[in-house]
C-alpha cells in the first residue's frame, strides 16, 4: 500500500494496523498523522511497549501513559483505583486516538488490560471504549515473553486451546477490533537490491541461492575504518563475556557500583532476576554502555548508546557521552514493585548502565545501525536472523561472525497471518485508492487556527519574559519549575538567536570565576587532547571541571562560558 492511501484510511478514523517491512517507512507516516491530529487539537496518545519505542515517536510507555506501572493485567480493585486518580480518568475519558508503536512487543496480557480499562472506563462495549485505535509495527520482529497460564506449573501437558497467544493479533479482542491492514511496500533503510531480497525472502520464507551466497561473502566483509561496530549475540553470556573482554583492554582505573536493596527481600530478588541490572557494576574511561531504564529529564532511555568519558568528581558515578553528543551524569536510579495501592513493596537502585560493545539480538529491536558484527551460529528462536540483520542499513555494514540453519527461519504462524494480511491490504488499498478523502477530523477554523498561533508561547521565551523582570536564576527555575540547568540552556539559546534585548547584570558572575575559566581553557588548549573536544570543537564541560579541581559546579561553568563569550 502507498502512504497516501494509508494516510486517507486514518484521517477517515479507522481503527488501523500499519505494518511493513524496516525501512518501509511506518515511523514517518504515524509522525505525519500525529501532526495532522494535532494541527486539528484532536486529543492524541502516543505510546509504546517499551521506553526506547516510546522515544522513537515522542510518546511515552503504554504501561505509563495506562497507569498499570509494571502489570499486564486488571482486576476490579486494579480498575477502582485507577478512577480514583483525576488524572487518569480524565486522560481515558478525553483521548480519541490512541497510537500504539512497536506492537510485536506489546503482550497480549496488556492488550487485553488496556481494553478493559477503556470500556470500563468509558462506558463502551466497543474496542477500547470506542476510541481509534492505531497499531503499528512488524510480527516478523521477535515477540514478547509470555508466562504461561498455569503459573509456575512444570506441566507441560497442555491442551493447545489452553496455549497463552503469543502475538497480540492471535487473541479475540484483535478479531473484534477488525483493524484496517495497511501494509506499506516501499523500503527506505535498505536500498541495495540484493539486501532487500533477502530480507524480502526471509519474510516469504523462501530465501534464494544468492541470498545465501551474499551472507557468505560478511563473513570476510572488511567494515569501514570510521564506524565502531557494536557485535550482537543471540545469548546473554556471549554478550557477557564479549563485554569484559574489552573491559579488560581499557588500561584505566576501574570503578565499582554495588546495588542497593530495600524492601521485601523475595521482592527485590524478583526484581533483579526480570531486569538487566548488574549486582557488581566495573566502570572505566572508555567504557562503551547501554542506559538500561528511561529518564526523560535527564536525557536518556532504556538502550540509548554512549561512552563514559570521566567520573564526577563529587559523586564518583560515570560521565556518558551518548552517541548523539549528549554529557550525562549516570546517577542511580530505582527499580521497585508496588501493589494494587500503590504502596512500594520493595525497591533495588543502581547506576542504570551496562557495557555495549556487544548486545542482544533481543535488546537491538528498534535500532538502526550503520555497521555491526553479527554471530547468529546460537540463533535458538524463528525470528533471530530476520531481526538482527534488518538492523543494518547496508550489507556493506555487516560482517557475519557466525550462522546456522535457525537464523534463516521466521515463525511459521506469522508467515501465514502475514499472507493474509498482505491481501487484506490489498483489497482495502483498492476501496480506497481512488476514493476521495472524508475526514473525521476538521481542521481548525481559520480564526481558531490564528488565536491559537498568537496565543502560543514558547518555553525559552517565557523563561526570557522572566529573566527581563530581573529574576535570578534560580527563582527562574522555582516559578517555572523546571531545574537551573535548563534555564541556563535557555539563555544560552537566547544568546545565541540575539533575543536579549536587556541588561544581564544580575546574573553575570564574578570576575575571579570567569577567570579561571578561561585559564582552564588555555590549559586544556595546550594540551591538545583530542578526547578533550566534541566533534563541534567545545571543550567537554567534565575536561573542564577537572581541569578545575571540581571546585567549580556545572552550572557556575556554564554561566561563566556563557559570559565569557558575550
Amino acid at each position: 500500500m502507498r502512504q497516501s492511501t494509508a494516510v486517507k484510511i486514518l484521517a477517515a478514523g479507522h481503527s488501523v494496523f500499519l505494518t511493513g517491512a524496516p525501512g518501509a517507512g511506518k515511523t514517518h507516516l504515524l509522525n505525519r498523522f500525529i501532526n495532522y491530529l494535532r494541527e486539528r487539537e484532536v486529543p492524541v496518545a502516543v505510546t509504546a511497549p517499551t521506553g526506547i519505542a516510546a522515544t522513537h515517536i515522542g510518546g511515552i510507555t503504554l504501561h505509563s501513559w495506562s497507569g498499570l506501572g509494571i502489570r499486564d493485567h486488571v482486576t476490579d480493585e486494579v480498575i477502582e483505583n485507577l478512577l480514583k486518580k483525576s488524572y487518569l480518568r480524565k486522560r481515558f475519558e478525553t483521548t480519541k486516538v490512541l497510537i500504539i508503536d512497536e506492537v510485536s512487543m506489546l503482550t497480549p496480557g496488556l492488550f487485553n488490560a488496556l481494553d478493559t480499562i477503556l470500556r470500563n472506563i468509558r462506558f463502551s462495549p466497543e474496542p477500547f471504549g470506542g476510541i481509534q485505535i492505531v497499531l503499528t509495527g512488524d510480527f516478523f520482529q521477535l515477540p514478547p515473553v509470555v508466562k504461561p497460564m498455569h503459573g509456575d506449573s512444570d506441566d507441560f501437558s497442555q491442551d493447545e486451546d489452553d496455549i497463552p497467544p503469543r502475538f497480540v493479533w492471535q487473541t479475540d479482542l484483535w478479531k473484534q477490533l477488525n483493524p484496517a491492514i495497511c501494509y506499506l511496500s516501499e523500503s527506505h533503510r535498505q536500498s541495495n537490491p540484493t539486501f532487500l531480497s533477502l530480507l524480502n525472502g526471509m519474510r516469504r520464507g523462501c530465501v534464494s541461492a544468492s541470498s545465501r551466497e551474499a551472507l557468505e561473502n560478511c563473513f570476510h566483509q572488511k567494515l569501514p575504518d570510521n564506524v565502531r561496530p557494536i557485535r550482537l549475540h543471540t545469548h546473554n553470556a556471549n554478550v557477557d563475556a564479549v563485554n569484559m573482554r574489552e573491559l579488560k583492554k581499557i588500561p584505566e582505573k576501574s570503578h565499582i557500583f554495588g546495588i542497593v536493596k530495600s524492601g521485601r527481600p523475595p521482592i527485590a530478588e524478583r526484581i533483579l532476576e526480570s531486569s538487566l541490572l548488574v549486582e557488581r557494576l566495573e566502570m572505566k574511561i572508555g567504557a562503551q554502555v547501554i542506559f538500561i531504564k528511561n529518564n526523560f529529564e535527564k536525557g536518556f532511555v532504556n538502550g540509548t548508546l554512549g561512552k563514559v568519558v570521566d567520573f564526577d568528581d563529587e559523586s564518583g558515578y560515570p560521565i556518558v557521552l551518548t552517541t548523539e553528543g549528549k554529557e550525562i551524569h549516570a546517577e542511580p536510579e530505582e527499580w521497585s514493585i508496588v501493589d494494587e495501592s500503590g504502596k512500594k513493596l520493595a525497591s533495588v537502585a543502581q547506576v542504570p548502565l551496562r557495557h555495549a560493545w556487544a548486545i542482544t539480538v533481543h535488546k537491538s529491536q528498534g535500532m538502526t545501525l550503520d555497521a555491526a558484527e553479527v554471530d547468529l551460529s546460537g540463533a535458538f528462536e524463528p525470528g533471530h536472523g530476520y531481526v538482527a540483520l534488518s538492523r543494518v542499513k547496508d550489507l556493506s555494514g555487516l560482517r557475519l561472525l557466525g550462522i546456522n540453519d535457525m537464523a534463516l527461519q521466521v515463525d511459521e504462524n506469522v508467515l501465514e497471518e502475514d499472507a493474509c494480511m498482505r491481501e487484506q491490504s490489498l483489497g482495502i488499498e483498492e476501496e480506497f485508492a481512488n476514493s476521495p478523502v472524508v475526514e473525521k477530523y476538521p481542521p481548525l477554523p481559520e480564526k481558531k487556527r490564528k488565536e491559537k498561533f498568537k496565543t502560543k508561547v514558547p518555553t525559552i521565551e517565557k523563561t526570557r519574559l522572566l529573566l527581563k523582570e530581573g529574576l535570578s536564576l534560580e527563582e527562574v527555575a522555582e516559578k517555572r519549575e523546571i531545574k537551573t540547568g535548563t534555564v541556563l540552556s535557555h539563555l544560552q539559546q537566547l544568546m545565541e538567536l540575539g533575543a536579549i534585548d536587556f541588561p544581564l547584570h544580575h546574573l553575570k558572575p564574578e570576575k575571579k570565576l570567569i577567570q579561571a575559566v578561561q585559564i582552564a581553557e588555555k590549559g586544556i588548549q595546550k594540551r591538545n587532547d583530542k578526547n578533550d573536544v566534541t566533534e563541534n570543537g567545545e571543550i567537554r564541560l567534565s575536561v573542564l571541571r577537572k581541569e578545575t579541581r571540581g571546585e567549580i559546579s556545572y552550572d557556575n561553568l556554564k554561566l561563566a562560558l556563557l559570559f565569557r563569550k558575550k
